[in-house]
């Protein structure tokens, strides 16, 4: 996490308990990672995974999954060779949840919240400049987004490292697994704007660590530098992974605010004409984008002529609730289904589905999303049992937010998307 929190995965809550003190969560400033790694949280999530527990770290895919929806869980595992995974599921039940090898696969950085952008379903945690908004309507006392509360609810110090923090005793802690990792990732915030980024770049290339480790980046890439491009070349692969949820320059500008498309677009380009470098997708669905999602999958179909392969992912917007396709109106549920499902039989050849089948899976699960009841929030912090899940709170709450958005950033919604009914 920002403050250096441990974190099992970017869905689960933040804080792992510490066997020492379970009211102090386990933080990579203080803690190494081969002690968090088969502390007593670890090995039980572990065992109950592998013994069919529902766990409650899980909780978001647990709920998805009950909906009939394709979740993370299952994407992480479909990614992953059946031996591999065998492999692990051994190893911990022969160690009673503990495993044998430092991390292997995967870890990920949350390096801060500084970012040049405060998108539409994004917050404070992740967004400096949402942050400054929040501090606004705290001064002239206004109520804040729900969504944004519940973050504010945390007491976690958001901004994250600077060029103060002890670099020399953060690596020693994460050592054990930097030397054993075969991917690293960097979030925000936005990595490409962070003075950490290059610093911790260029630590692990002089200690000649570069050539083994791939480097994952999640960007909105409205900002990308050549002296940037060329320090990530010197890894053993580059994947960066970037926010494409609209291809039209007002609608992408006001869900990516202040974003400009045509500097994204020309990132977006320079990424797809250098061969070393891996592009990834990642394609939010959400209200302000679903009845235009044919242009949007179109254009990536047209890139996907130009390429051999590259990654589409895809996931919804769960939170903020307000700005999630499950409360559309019920009329305009049957128009998205019948869209979906038009479009699907149009397109069965695209070779974007065959590029990403999993991308084309969720796609399809739209249609059982939008027909399954709307549920209690996963989190349960902000979402209490006074009916705020409701219908109708929601979507009064969603008209305030986007009115509070509209004065604060100079938009106009009602202009951009219409369909959009108002509710006071």
């Amino acid at each position: 996490m920002n403050n250096g929190d441990y974190r099992a995965c970017c869905h689960s809550e933040p804080g792992i308990p510490s066997d020492k003190n379970l009211a102090v969560p386990v933080n990579f400033i203080k803690d190494p990672v081969k002690e968090v790694w088969n502390n007593n949280y670890y090995r039980q999530l572990r065992l109950d995974l592998i013994n069919g527990v529902q766990n409650p770290t899980c909780s978001k895919c647990w709920q998805m999954e009950s909906n009939g929806e394709f979740s993370f869980r299952q994407k992480s595992i479909s990614n992953i060779s059946e031996e591999r995974y065998n492999s692990f599921v051994d190893d911990a039940v022969k160690n009673n949840g503990a495993l044998s090898t430092m991390p292997d696969k995967l870890l990920q950085i949350k390096i801060g919240n500084l970012c040049n952008l405060k998108c539409i379903m994004c917050n404070q945690a992740s967004s400096s400049l949402i942050q400054k908004e929040v501090d606004d309507w705290k001064k002239h006392g206004e109520k804040l987004p729900t969504w944004l509360q519940w973050i504010d609810d945390w007491e976690i110090d958001w901004t994250g490292f600077d060029e103060s923090t002890d670099l020399e005793n953060l690596y020693q802690n994460l050592k054990d697994a930097l030397l054993n990792v075969e991917e690293l990732q960097f979030v925000g915030g936005e990595p490409l704007v962070n003075p950490m980024v290059p610093i911790l770049l260029e630590n692990l290339i002089n200690e000649n660590a570069a050539d083994r480790i791939k480097i994952y980046f999640i960007t909105n890439l409205t900002k990308l530098t050549d002296k940037m491009v060329n320090s990530l070349l010197q890894f053993k692969t580059v994947t960066i992974s970037t926010s494409w949820d609209h291809v039209n320059p007002e609608k992408f500008r006001f869900i990516r605010y202040p974003a400009s498309y045509e500097q994204f677009r020309n990132n977006i380009d320079k990424l797809l004409a250098n061969e070393k470098i891996n592009p990834v997708v990642s394609f939010t669905v959400n209200i302000f984008n679903i009845f235009d999602i044919e242009q949007i999958i179109d254009e990536f179909e047209k890139i996907s002529q130009t390429r051999n392969r590259y990654i589409i992912n895809m996931q919804y917007v769960e939170n903020p609730t307000y700005f999630s396709i499950r409360y559309l109106e019920p009329e305009q549920k049957k128009q998205v289904i019948d869209l979906i499902e038009k479009y699907l039989e149009k397109t069965k050849n695209y070779k974007v589905w065959l590029d990403n089948p999993s991308f084309y899976e969720m796609i399809k699960s739209i249609k059982q999303m939008l027909e399954t009841p709307n549920v209690v929030d996963f989190r349960g912090k902000y979402i209490l049992n006074d009916n705020n899940t409701s219908f109708d709170f929601v979507v009064k709450e969603r008209t305030r937010v986007l009115q509070m958005y509209d004065k604060i950033r100079g938009t106009n919604y009602k202009t951009l998307f219409p369909f959009i009914k108002d509710y006071e």
